[in-house]
């Protein structure tokens, strides 16, 4: 009796919406237990596997202190400047703290809904806050093993890096998550005019989105839409960023530490031969080519063997549906990300937009499920394997060029194939 009741027990936590509440309220406990034992948020952080540093939502204070700055007549995207102006204007309630503004000045707007050093906190928590409620919107696993994959993703510390740090990553990808999925049950038109203006904004907001672009090409006829949205996206960004465009870009750090993509391990092979760090446009483009080349070689090895559709015993059909167009959306930002060098582990929240599907895909297979659920398995530990040292040779490279490699090809395919169970044709 005792064991039908624990198993009754772990169903309804595990299943359903109830999972990402059950892994809020995990994280909520063992972040406040961890916290009054240590007396020390940064160490409880780290406890939990993430990366903490000494001032809370480190990455918002880049905004919110800047607004301060700007107020003063002092330029944030000059190396040092705010810096300076804190050090002349201590104050109690806001840490030092030596960030350089790499967001569009369109976020300093926050001003005029009260956004200020002072009130970084809340705001974090808003952030914090948004990304849960996108994560309950997604999610819905109905047996306790999709439960359990579900809480691992959401309390991985990849996706809690970016809770840590207040990222505006985290905003991006709710605002992403909200827009597709109150927009599903539209008419057509509707639907893709909203999701185009959508595509929009939040291109302006940060320029990595417009690869979503890709939720607007599922037909032939599409292809028009979605490059007109991608051009005035990109347009709209430039203007937005009032000459600030290439300065954002470069203020950009990028280095080899709880980061993912073409470069951290290149620049942990120069460090590893010279002692030097610094990425060099070589590099940039060597981590480039490299990408490429393993797109082709992978997609080459799925034409060859003439597969119904890419991967067929391991991952289903990007369709036109909720969870097609959340995984196709969240791929094609990991694969972006991934090719234009080192993106820090938080923006990995995006690739828990492709594992509804990949849960679906395994609770729903006729035969072999466990075949479905190597895919699900393999996007968790990877938000799970974040770096904390500055070496190269992790397991974590191996599965990041993995999930690339097959990622890039399944979009290719569902953008540029008609795929359906009997043959591929071309759109």
């Amino acid at each position: 009796m005792m064991v039908e009741k624990i198993k009754t027990l772990t169903h309804v936590l595990l299943t359903g919406r109830a999972a990402v509440l059950t892994a809020v309220f995990l994280f909520l406990i063992s972040f406040t237990c961890l916290f009054f034992a240590t007396q020390d948020r940064m160490l409880a952080w780290r406890l939990m596997g993430v990366a903490g540093v000494k001032n809370s939502f480190n990455d918002l204070r880049a905004i919110t202190h800047s607004i301060a700055c700007v107020a003063d007549g002092v330029d944030p995207y000059l190396p040092g400047a705010c810096n300076a102006y804190w050090r002349s204007h201590p104050d109690p309630l806001v840490p030092f703290q030596g960030l350089l503004l790499n967001y569009p000045p369109v976020w300093l707007q926050l001003k005029h809904v009260g956004a200020s050093a002072a009130t970084t906190p809340w705001f974090g928590v808003a952030i914090i806050c948004m990304a849960f409620i996108s994560l309950w919107l997604i999610f819905r696993p109905q047996t306790r093993t999709g439960g359990v994959v579900t809480m691992g993703a959401v309390l991985s510390p990849s996706v809690l890096l970016g809770m840590e740090r207040g990222n505006i990553d985290l905003v991006i990808f709710s605002l992403l998550v909200m827009t597709i999925v109150f927009t599903e049950r539209l008419g057509h038109i509707a639907k893709q005019s909203v999701r185009a203006i959508g595509i929009v904004a939040l291109t302006v907001l940060k320029l990595y989105p417009v690869v979503c672009m890709a939720l607007l090409v599922r037909h032939r006829r599409h292809w028009a839409l979605g490059l007109a949205t991608a051009a005035v996206g990109l347009g709209a960004a430039w203007w937005a960023a009032d000459g600030r465009f290439v300065t954002v870009l470069m203020n950009t750090p990028k280095d080899d530490w709880t980061t993912f993509g073409s470069l951290p391990v290149l620049i942990g092979l120069k460090r590893w031969l010279t002692g030097d760090d610094t990425v060099t446009t070589g590099m940039s483009m060597s981590g480039f080519a490299l990408s490429l080349m393993a797109f082709l070689c992978t997609l080459v090895s799925v034409l060859a063997m003439k597969l119904p559709r890419p991967f067929p015993n391991h991952l289903p059909a990007l369709e036109d549906d909720l969870n097609g167009n959340l995984a196709l959306a969240g791929l094609c930002v990991f694969c972006a990300a991934f090719v234009f060098g080192a993106s820090y582990d938080y923006r990995l929240i995006f690739l828990c937009l492709a594992l509804p599907l990949l849960i679906s895909a395994y609770e729903h297979a006729a035969h072999d499920a466990h075949r479905f659920l190597a895919a699900p398995v393999m996007v968790v530990a990877f938000l799970w394997l974040s770096r904390f040292t500055k070496k190269i040779g992790y397991v974590d490279e191996i599965l990041d060029w993995t999930l690339f490699s097959v990622a890039s090809t399944w979009v290719f395919c569902t953008l540029f194939f008609r795929v359906n169970s009997h043959e591929v044709k071309p759109a």
